[in-house]
């Protein structure tokens, strides 16, 4: 039991009492130190300090009690701290602070010299420990203080709380950082594929369990990625899901090991249309389960370089004569040249591909089929023999 202090006589804070500013006591609850979840032990440590601003000689402090309450399932005070706090002037034999388990604590402070205590100084402060993993936020709580009838000033304890927030501390070594590769992608002509492998470099294992990510293209138009396209490729990582979100997917992970930098992602990209558009493709760790030491999370982006076709940037040799129409009887687009032809090939007004035919028979004619091709403006190439390339416009009705 902690003794009462014979001086003191009860002044309850929070009477009806008027304040008058210049002789109000405005008691402050402050924490000095934040708290790093996954610091070392002094850096998950805390120290609350009870104060009650400047105490002049003239306002003849002799003395005080105090009680505090906190939630003993997130810290532990067990520490009393008197030094530069008006408390270290009072009698070694009349001052005390007992922590008790229910998360309650109780102290007082007195002199019996005779002689008033003042300074610019906290009253009194107390260390304690967070004890959680996770994130988190905790109160400390005035209950009540009371002073020595002698003390002049009208106290004031209406900002009785304090807040302890125990955060992850941003510090290096504590990120998620995704990256590919390869800087660019290049799309096989054949078959217009390209893959990009992403990885990311975790450097903070600590109660890791899952990433989820967001991989968007800025071009929907001439590059498309399946769901069915993206895979994992370690046995670090396993893909739970993926959902449709603007551009692109989010990704749902969870981890099975310690990630350091690993290749985690093989992405099948297909290209749409031929027109060398340089595009972009971006991963971004977007969120992780609760309880980790990551802070950051970095993103990155590699380049989609998609095909050029001849038709946007094709060379022509010799303008040689040809002829061609669409002839609607047969559906059937009708070439004529004055050397063999060996290749002919069809775009559409947006410069897509639509068919290519390699000529088996020699011959200066060609007949292509246009079933299938909807009304309007293509553009047919013709290579003869010679490697010569000669173009003309030709209308489907």
């Amino acid at each position: 039991m902690i003794r009462c202090f014979w001086l003191l006589l009860l002044i309850y804070i929070g009477s009806n009492q008027m304040l008058k500013a210049q002789d109000t006591a405005h008691v402050v609850l402050k924490n000095h130190y934040p708290v790093d979840v996954c610091g070392s032990s002094s850096e998950k440590e805390c120290t609350i300090s009870i104060s009650i601003g400047e105490v002049k000689p003239e306002d003849d402090f002799y003395g005080f009690n105090f009680e505090a309450r906190y939630n003993r399932e997130k810290f532990i005070f067990n520490e009393p701290l008197y030094i530069n706090t008006l408390a270290q002037f009072f009698d070694n034999d009349k001052r005390n602070v007992a922590f008790l388990d229910s998360g309650l604590i109780r102290g007082f402070g007195g002199t019996y010299s005779g002689t008033s205590v003042y300074g610019n100084m906290p009253l009194i402060a107390f260390k304690g420990r967070f004890i959680g993993q996770c994130p988190d936020t905790s109160y400390i709580r005035l209950e009540w203080i009371e002073f020595t009838r002698e003390f002049k000033k009208v106290v004031d304890y209406s900002n009785k709380y304090v807040i302890v927030n125990a955060e992850v501390a941003d510090k290096p070594g504590r990120s998620i950082t995704a990256g590919f590769e390869n800087d660019t992608v290049i799309f096989d002509k054949a078959d217009s594929t390209g893959v990009a492998v992403a990885k990311i470099n975790v450097t903070n294992n600590t109660r890791l369990n899952n990433i989820e990510f967001e991989l968007v293209t800025d071009d929907t138009v001439n590059f498309r990625i399946e769901k069915e396209d993206v895979k994992s490729i370690t046995e670090k990582l396993k893909i739970d899901s993926l959902t449709d979100i603007e551009n692109g997917y989010r990704i749902y992970t969870t981890i099975f090991d310690d990630i350091g930098n690993d290749s985690v992602f093989e992405i099948k990209i297909k290209e749409l249309k031929r027109n060398g558009e340089i595009k972009e493709l971006k991963l971004t760790p977007i969120k992780v389960n609760d309880c980790t030491c990551i802070k950051n999370l970095i993103e990155d982006k590699t380049n989609l370089k998609g095909n050029k076709e001849d038709t946007l940037g094709i060379t022509e040799f010799e303008n040689k004569a040809i002829n061609g129409y669409y002839n609607e009887i047969k559906d059937k687009f009708i070439i004529e040249t004055d050397t063999e032809i060996k290749e002919i090939v069809i775009y559409n007004i947006l410069g897509n591909l639509i068919k290519k035919i390699n000529i088996s028979v020699i011959d200066k004619n060609a007949e292509i089929a246009a079933d299938g091709l909807t009304s309007g403006v293509y553009l047919v190439t013709v290579r003869n023999m010679r490697e010569e390339i000669n173009k003309i416009v030709m209308i489907k009705n």
